[in-house]
C-alpha cells in the first residue's frame, strides 16, 4: 500500500491510499478509523476532493458518535 497523500480537515486525519487498482481514503478520529475503497476506474484522484464534501464529512462524523457510543457499552 502506498500513500499518496492527505486531505486537510480541521477534525479528522484524512490520508488517501493506492493498493491494487484501489484508492483507500482513511479517516482517523483519535482511536477510531474509518475506511473507504474506491475502484480507480470508479474515480481519479483528482475527483477525490470532490468526493470529500462537506456533506461526506457530516456522514463520516455521525458514524464515528455510533461508533463512540458502541465502544461506552463495553
Amino acid at each position: 500500500m502506498k500513500i499518496i497523500g492527505e486531505y486537510p480537515h480541521p477534525h479528522f486525519k484524512v490520508t488517501l491510499f493506492a493498493w491494487n487498482n484501489k484508492w483507500i481514503i482513511q479517516i482517523e478520529d483519535g482511536p477510531m478509523i474509518q475506511t473507504y475503497k474506491l475502484g480507480e476506474s470508479e474515480i481519479t484522484k483528482e475527483e477525490i476532493p470532490e468526493f470529500l464534501s462537506e456533506e461526506f464529512y457530516q456522514k463520516v462524523d455521525l458514524i464515528f458518535s455510533d461508533m463512540s457510543k458502541a465502544k461506552a457499552l463495553w
